[in-house]
């Protein structure tokens, strides 16, 4: 339900966005935001049921929460007051955390494996690379070092395809940006998948290259046109960590399976809150080991 609800969210955003980045919010229709609004609520009622069970449960004081990121968030206090996250601001956090942490983790996993399984060399030294660092063991943090080739699979992945395909800011004053006058409260519209791109910042910017990154004349385009986390800061906080957990789930999954693409499927980006192939992407997986 949660992933029906948000599927439907996100296909309303882009008619809820647009008008309100160039000042025509009367141009949304009523009906799109009372569909998004009720999505909204669904998504938010469903997460909160399971955290108001924790959440009571430890009010209670009833037997040991499991060690997660909500026990995290149940555990924190208010460095000033000392006071807890009260139910809402649990559910506000988790939601958040669904939306940044979560479906953009997922949305740029899918393409690492739509470009891995239409690139068997690639896949193979991934393999290789993951079975020669883990073996059979479960992957821990301090792995990720070793899997440098699995890392940039993923840089490059959210390069070709970053999870926000463009965002936009808010002209803290007015200034002059490449011969335009941008006033003050202007929005102004970044897309990192055209400066991911960009062929005077990129070498072959269109082919999926994750040695790219082990050349050092790549770290000046990874400086002036590399952005997946936007930059700055309004960057995003997690960065470090999403890049490190999909790196590693990445590595578990080529580990287990051989990514082959289905013919005839050919998946089409769109653009909503995040970079999702149209009608989903099909592939074939077999496991590692199987005849």
């Amino acid at each position: 339900r949660v992933f029906a609800a948000f599927a439907r969210f996100q296909a309303l955003a882009p008619r809820l966005m647009l008008p309100s980045l160039y000042g025509v919010r009367w141009l949304v229709w009523p009906w799109d935001l009372w569909r998004s609004r009720r999505a909204a609520h669904e998504i938010r009622s469903l997460l909160e049921r399971l955290i108001r069970a924790r959440h009571d449960a430890l009010q209670r004081g009833e037997g040991a929460a499991p060690t997660d990121i909500l026990s995290a968030f149940m555990a924190a206090r208010d460095p000033q007051t000392g006071e807890p996250f009260s139910l809402g601001e649990l559910v506000d956090q988790v939601a958040m955390l669904f939306l940044a942490g979560h479906e953009t983790s997922a949305s740029a996993l899918t393409w690492a494996c739509h470009l891995l399984a239409n690139d068997a060399k690639v896949q193979e030294r991934v393999h290789t690379e993951v079975m020669e660092t883990l073996g059979q063991r479960t992957p821990e943090h301090g792995d990720i070092k070793a899997l440098t080739l699995t890392w940039n699979v993923f840089r490059e992945t959210l390069r070709l395809f970053p999870p926000v395909g463009f965002f936009s800011r808010e002209a803290a004053q007015d200034c002059t940006m490449r011969d335009k006058n941008v006033p003050q409260g202007a929005s102004v519209v970044v897309s990192p998948w055209l400066i991911h791109r960009h062929r005077e910042i990129w070498r072959d910017p269109d082919a999926f290259d994750p040695d790219r990154y082990a050349n050092d004349d790549s770290k000046e385009s990874l400086n002036q046109g590399y952005l997946p986390f936007c930059m700055g800061p309004r960057g995003f906080m997690g960065a470090t960590f999403a890049l490190q957990e999909a790196a590693l789930i990445l590595a578990s999954m080529v580990r287990r399976f051989k990514l082959e693409p289905v013919p005839g499927e050919v998946p089409k980006p769109v653009g909503r809150l995040t970079i999702r192939p149209s009608g989903g992407l099909r592939l074939k997986l077999t496991p590692r080991g199987a005849p």
